[in-house]
C-alpha cells in the first residue's frame, strides 16, 4: 500500500498513524464480508474478535458476569476486562471501551454519559455507634484514599461528607477500603453498588450523607460501529441499569 502500517516497540507491534487511519475501514470491510457470506449461506453474521473493556475498580467485578456471558452467546467473541481507577493514557490498543469517572475530548474517541452513581457513608453492620446525627461522626476514624493518588474529584467524597474524620487507613483501591470498613477500622465512603450489596456493612445517615458521581463511556472511534463493540455497549448499559445505586438516563437505556 506504500505506507508503513505497523511499528515495533520494545514489547509489541503498534499501529502507525497510517495504520490507525486505516483500521476502521479494515474492520468495516471485515463486517461487510461477514454479511455477504451470510447472505449467500443464510447464516446470520456473528460477532468475532476481541473487545477490551476498562472499568473502574468499583464496577469491574459487577460487570464481569454480564460481560463474560457474551462469549457464551457469541463463541467467536472474546472480552478482556481491566478494572482500574487510574488515569488512562488513551493510547491505541489500550482499550476499545472504557467506563470511567471522567470524560475525554480527544478527537479519536467518543465520550458520553452512561450512568449516575450514588455514594454513601458506611460502617460495619455490628458497629455499636447508632449515628443518629452528623455530629456523632466528629473526629471518627475513617478509611479513605492516599492523597497523592487521588486522581478524580469523586475521591474527595470522604472529606466533603465527613470533614472532621481522621483517616487511619488509606488505599488507592476501593475494594481494599471496603474490606477495611468491614473489618471495623472506621467509616468510609463507598459507591452503593458495593456498600448496599455487602451484608457486612450498613449505611450511615443515608438520607443526609450521600453524593453523586457520573460514569462516562468512552469508545475508540475506530471500532465504535463494529458489531462486537455494539454488543458490549448494550450489555454494559443493561448491566449498569440493574445495579443498586446506579441510574441510567432514559436516553442511554437500550
Amino acid at each position: 500500500m506504500g505506507h508503513r502500517l505497523f511499528e515495533r516497540s520494545a514489547k509489541t507491534w503498534r499501529l502507525t498513524s497510517a495504520g490507525q487511519a486505516l483500521l476502521p475501514h479494515a474492520l468495516a470491510m471485515d463486517e461487510d464480508a461477514g454479511r455477504l457470506a451470510g447472505a449467500l449461506t443464510g447464516v446470520e453474521a456473528v460477532a468475532r474478535g476481541t473487545v477490551r473493556v476498562v472499568a473502574t475498580d468499583a464496577l469491574g467485578v459487577s460487570l464481569a458476569g454480564p460481560l463474560a456471558v457474551l462469549h457464551r452467546e457469541n463463541p467467536s467473541l472474546t472480552v478482556e476486562l481491566l478494572a482500574t481507577s487510574s488515569v488512562l493514557h488513551y493510547r491505541v490498543g489500550e482499550f476499545d471501551v472504557a467506563v470511567t469517572l471522567h470524560a475525554t475530548r480527544l478527537p479519536q474517541f467518543s465520550t458520553t454519559q452512561i450512568a449516575h452513581s450514588t455514594h454513601r457513608v458506611y460502617t460495619r453492620r455490628d458497629d455499636p455507634q447508632p449515628f443518629r446525627r452528623e455530629s456523632d461522626l466528629e473526629g471518627i476514624d475513617a478509611v479513605g484514599y492516599v492523597p497523592e493518588l487521588m486522581d478524580f474529584p469523586e475521591m474527595q467524597f470522604l472529606t466533603n461528607l465527613v470533614p472532621t474524620a481522621r483517616t487511619v487507613f488509606r488505599s488507592p483501591n476501593i475494594r481494599a477500603q471496603q474490606e477495611a470498613i468491614a473489618a471495623g477500622v472506621g467509616v468510609g465512603v463507598l459507591p452503593a453498588i458495593l456498600g448496599d450489596t455487602d451484608e457486612r456493612l450498613r449505611s450511615v445517615l443515608p438520607e443526609k450523607l450521600s453524593a453523586q458521581s457520573t460514569y462516562w463511556v468512552t469508545v475508540s472511534k475506530a471500532v465504535a460501529d463494529t458489531l462486537p463493540v455494539r454488543l458490549v455497549l448494550t450489555r454494559l448499559t443493561n448491566a449498569l441499569d440493574a445495579l443498586p445505586g446506579v441510574e441510567v438516563p432514559d436516553s442511554t437505556a437500550r
